[in-house]
């Protein structure tokens, strides 16, 4: 299946998800058992390891995905599917670990004492759902950057407006229509999908109204805060498309708008850094003077 030119919507949303859950879950578990053996149990060493077999699934993954055209209809049928299944997913499993917390909570403390099989079965199968969830994420990125690549962007500069610019990159490979027609990486295989596709792609207005459903719905795990971004990044190229039209912007996607997505991101970037900075010496000089107001009273 590695590397096969066009494969279904179900392939992509199952098969891929569940190959990077599986593959990061066996090299999390060996990370751990190495550095435990190591007399490792936690700190940085732990978290290293632990993004370093995330990292290692994800480039594993992404090498036996399919390269090649992304084109409009799969990337929109594909996106929505995508947005609804992980949204939908992690929504249901917040409002059971809310409700059932103290049991699970229990539950979980009883596992630790009495090492209870279907207890630690469970912890297993629950691992195994939220690192899907972490593959449907990483998947959908992946489309993202092919949908962007097959619009003609450089792949350097997609790679460098993520992950605050990419939203300008992507957004036009969902609104705007293919000059030209070719085999997808995606097909569309159940009949009232590929429809309902056909139905989205039939009018701009209908088109803008799924893209602004599945981002907010999509809101509910990747955040609202990347939402809004997504939604502003929508508004910029709607602007700049007004101003260039059709032909214009397609001249100028793959040159002077990624560039300036490149500068929006660096911006955002050197912005986070700052702020992050600012808030960390805050906290700092507020420990400090609790500690010599502690100091002086003694």
């Amino acid at each position: 299946m590695a590397n096969k030119k066009s494969q279904s919507v179900l392939t992509w949303i199952l098969w891929h998800p569940f190959k990077f859950a599986i593959i990061s879950f066996l090299l999390i578990m060996l990370v751990t058992m190495i550095l435990s053996a190591c007399g490792i149990s936690n700190g940085w060493p732990m978290t290293l390891g632990i993004i370093g077999a995330i990292i290692c699934a994800t480039v594993i993954t992404f090498y036996t995905m399919p390269r090649g055209n992304m084109d409009r209809r799969g990337f929109i049928a594909l996106n929505n599917v995508q947005m609804i299944v992980v949204s939908t997913a992690f929504i249901i499993s917040t409002i059971i670990l809310t409700h059932f917390q103290n049991e699970i909570a229990t539950r979980l403390a009883w596992a630790g004492i009495t090492n209870n099989t279907s207890v630690i079965t469970v912890i297993i199968i629950a691992g195994l759902f939220y690192m899907y969830l972490c593959g449907i994420f990483f998947t959908n990125i992946y489309a993202k950057y092919q949908r962007c690549h097959s619009m003609g962007i450089a792949p350097w500069k997609i790679i460098c407006t993520m992950p605050f610019g990419f939203g300008l990159l992507w957004t036009p490979g969902y609104l705007l229509s293919d000059e030209t027609k070719s085999t997808s990486t995606v097909t569309v295989q159940s009949k009232w999908y590929y429809k309902l596709t056909n139905w989205i792609m039939s009018s701009s207005a209908y088109t803008t109204l799924a893209f602004a459903i599945a981002t907010i719905y999509a809101g509910f795990f990747y955040g609202f805060n990347m939402a809004i971004l997504t939604m502003c990044c929508a508004v910029v190229f709607a602007l700049w498309y007004r101003i260039v039209g059709l032909s214009g912007f397609r001249q100028q996607l793959g040159r002077g708008y990624a560039y300036f997505a490149i500068a929006i991101n660096v911006l955002l970037i050197i912005g986070f850094i700052i702020l992050f900075s600012t808030t960390l010496e805050t906290a700092a000089n507020i420990t400090m003077n609790i500690s010599d107001m502690a100091t002086s009273n003694i």
